[in-house]
């Protein structure tokens, strides 16, 4: 698979995994409720086969160090929402707001990174 082919689909995937990322925090800052748990699980789902398209692609060693960074940031996001899902959501405990939000900084960061990686491919 090209590079560039990569780039592009996980680009894709991640903007729909910041999508529905952007559905859940609505649930956790806008509303009393709990967000469904289907909704969480395809947006980890999502955020999974983004981040391991992209790992396949490094390791054929054809990555800058930008598109490093940029993989790397989205592993730490990864392991924050591994940690909200397993250590509160598993346990009915309220999502803590600060951790969310480090989570939605780190994916933020991390996508961004990768989507001007992306850009510089088409340039």
């Amino acid at each position: 698979m090209e590079t560039k082919t990569i780039f592009s689909a996980a680009t894709s995937l991640l903007a729909a995994t910041a999508a529905l990322g952007l559905v859940l925090a609505g649930f956790r800052f806008l509303t009393d409720r709990r967000s469904p748990t289907w909704l969480a699980r395809v947006h980890g789902l999502a955020a999974a086969a983004s981040i391991l398209m992209l790992t396949y692609g490094w390791s054929l060693g054809d990555f800058s160090r930008t598109a490093s960074f940029g993989l790397a940031i989205l592993w730490a996001a990864a392991v924050g929402g591994v940690t909200l899902s397993r250590c509160y959501r598993v346990k009915n405990k309220p999502l803590p707001e600060l951790l969310v939000f480090l989570h939605m900084s780190a994916a933020f960061v991390g996508a961004l990174v990768i989507s001007l990686v992306l850009v510089s491919y088409s340039a």
